[in-house]
């Protein structure tokens, strides 16, 4: 189908630029996600489209579910195990986080981070999200 080939490559071009980094940082992934969304239109268009066409139009979230999952791996490889939580169930939060700025995005672009504060606002979320 080409809505879901269009947003397969669009999220492959976007996850490329977010995950150029290996393993991730879950501290550079944020802000730039967040820049992403406020300043580049294709991403927002993007970001609206996943949100608001796609389960209307796409009854099988196999694929999505499955580039979700490598987001996922790609974070917590950049994470630290510790006793309280293990990096996979912090990457599952910053997954969760991620899905929750791209719907804001859509729906109350005027709750994203501004970008005088972006830097620090997303910086110390992460931090907050990293085990220590």
């Amino acid at each position: 189908m080409l809505l879901e080939d269009a947003l397969a490559w669009g999220w492959a071009e976007y996850g490329a630029r977010l995950f150029d980094v290996e393993p991730a940082d879950l501290a550079a992934l944020l802000p730039e996600f967040v820049h992403l969304l406020r300043e580049d239109a294709r991403f927002r268009a993007l970001a609206a489209c996943t949100v608001l066409v796609a389960p209307q139009a796409l009854g099988d979230t196999a694929g999505k579910n499955a580039a979700l999952d490598a987001w996922r791996d790609r974070i917590a490889a950049g994470l630290p195990a510790t006793s309280e939580s293990t990096p996979e169930t912090v990457a599952a939060l910053a997954l969760v986080l991620v899905q929750g700025l791209t719907v804001t995005a859509v729906m109350r672009p005027d709750d994203l981070p501004r970008p005088d504060e972006l830097s620090a606002t997303i910086s110390a979320l992460a931090r907050g999200l990293r085990p220590t």
